[in-house]
């Protein structure tokens, strides 16, 4: 099975975009993961984890928390995603018109 960024990338040529936008796409999107999940780690690391080591919660408690994360700010990138590319065609409409 491929990796899912190579997946990504063969959906894009598929249509029919140009090889040079689908690489110039991907790389803004991995460049964009490693942003997010840097920063994310950090803010992770620094803020909520010392809390969880002094909460008195299981491991087992704290692993399911642990594990929860990733969906979740994958879901909050989505969502973040959709609403800047939403105001990003608005503004292109307001400066058209």
């Amino acid at each position: 099975m491929a990796p899912a960024h190579l997946a990504v990338g063969i959906q894009f040529i598929e249509t029919d975009m140009p090889i040079e936008v689908a690489h110039a796409s991907r790389k803004i999107f991995d460049d964009a993961g490693k942003a997010v999940a840097r920063d994310l780690t950090e803010v992770f690391r620094t803020m909520w984890w010392p809390q969880l080591r002094t909460s008195g919660r299981t491991p087992e408690d704290i692993t399911a928390l642990v594990e929860r994360f990733k969906p979740l700010t994958i879901q909050a990138l989505v969502t973040a995603y959709e609403s800047a590319i939403d105001e990003s065609k608005r503004e292109t409409v307001r400066r058209r018109t």
